[in-house]
């Protein structure tokens, strides 16, 4: 529209245009593969989600060695159909095949490596195959339930990402399934495969999910506490082992009271302690006994003290040290005055 000092006049009338097409920039989806006969396979596939224009085909490249560069593969080409058949292959190998669309520009990039047996009735590797942590011991697997495969069983084996102890287990037909009892924070490996009456499919390359933090399984370790001077202590600490932190230790909380006859009076003081392994608590009296205690903290969760009676002082005190979800400084506490004993 036209604009002078007195208005605005009329829009033109709308007019279309169209940005110039691109290679695809994502690879086709959900592709799957199963024998028709001991020689030919069929593959399907769903188009990509950014096709940058037209799809005016596919590529179907196939080779019974995986890690030969992709230019050394066969390839089958086909029109922008969703499913092929490629007839002539080696019996009794294993075949590992990507498709990949392409525009009048250009190819886009392949789908990720899927293998299958060339036995007829052994199922296809299962596709899309996925892990995501829902809790601190419990990660779901997911996949794409195969076309048209008549799968008896499936076989899944997964272990931890530093161990090479594998745990295999096998369960009935489904399109996913939780793998409970894990470690939390800890970073597992799974591999799939399907079996059918006729014979155990390819293991699906490994993939990896990492468990949920969760609360720490330990206290901190090797307390100790020394007098700095007559009016303050210095309480040290070690993170727990590593395997028992279930997570990126955030801090520690120390919790701190004055004792009559043995139990704690008043409301507990609690400092939080970012990062440091090392406190000091201070104060113009004199100490009698200094009373330590360990816990954990997580979400508000107090769990049964550890106690420990240490040196003569003059003032009763109760300290807690908590930690939640990591290491030497110093923090001076103010403490009540006491009566010696």
């Amino acid at each position: 529209m036209a604009v002078n000092n007195i208005g605005r006049g009329p829009p033109s009338d709308p007019v279309e245009t169209r940005t110039g097409e691109q290679a695809p920039s994502s690879p086709p989806l959900a592709v799957q593969v199963r024998m028709l006969s001991a020689s030919t396979m069929l593959v399907q596939w769903e188009p990509p989600e950014e096709p940058n224009g037209q799809i005016r085909g596919y590529r179907v490249y196939y080779s019974s060695d995986m890690n030969a560069p992709l230019s050394g593969w066969q390839k089958h080409n086909t029109d922008d159909s969703r499913l092929t058949t490629i007839s002539g292959l080696t019996t009794d190998i294993t075949y590992s095949l990507r498709v990949l669309g392409f525009t009048s520009v250009g190819d886009g990039p392949p789908s990720d490596v899927l293998q299958v047996k060339t036995q007829q009735g052994v199922p296809a590797q299962p596709s899309s195959f996925e892990a995501e942590a829902e809790l601190d011991t419990r990660i779901m697997l997911t996949w794409l339930w195969p076309v048209q495969d008549s799968i008896t069983k499936y076989e899944l084996q997964y272990w931890e990402s530093n161990s090479d102890n594998k745990i295999h287990v096998t369960f009935n037909p489904a399109g996913s399934y939780a793998v409970e009892g894990l470690k939390p924070d800890t970073m597992y490996r799974f591999s799939l495969a399907a079996r059918s009456e006729f014979g155990l499919g390819v293991y699906t390359q490994p993939i990896e999910a990492r468990t949920a933090q969760s609360m720490p399984g330990a206290p901190p370790r090797k307390l100790e506490v020394e007098a700095v001077n007559s009016t303050a202590i210095r309480v040290t600490w070690k993170a727990p082992l590593p395997g028992k932190q279930h997570g990126q230790i955030r801090g520690y909380q120390v919790i701190f009271s004055r004792l009559e006859n043995g139990e704690p009076r008043g409301q507990p003081n609690i400092m939080d302690v970012a990062l440091p392994e090392a406190q000091v608590l201070s104060s113009n009296a004199l100490c009698v006994f200094l009373f330590i205690s360990i816990s954990l903290f997580h979400s508000i969760v107090l769990l049964t003290p550890l106690f420990f009676c240490l040196f003569h002082l003059s003032l009763s005190l109760s300290l807690s040290l908590l930690l939640y979800h990591s290491q030497t400084s110093t923090l001076s506490l103010p403490l009540e005055q006491g009566t010696d004993v």
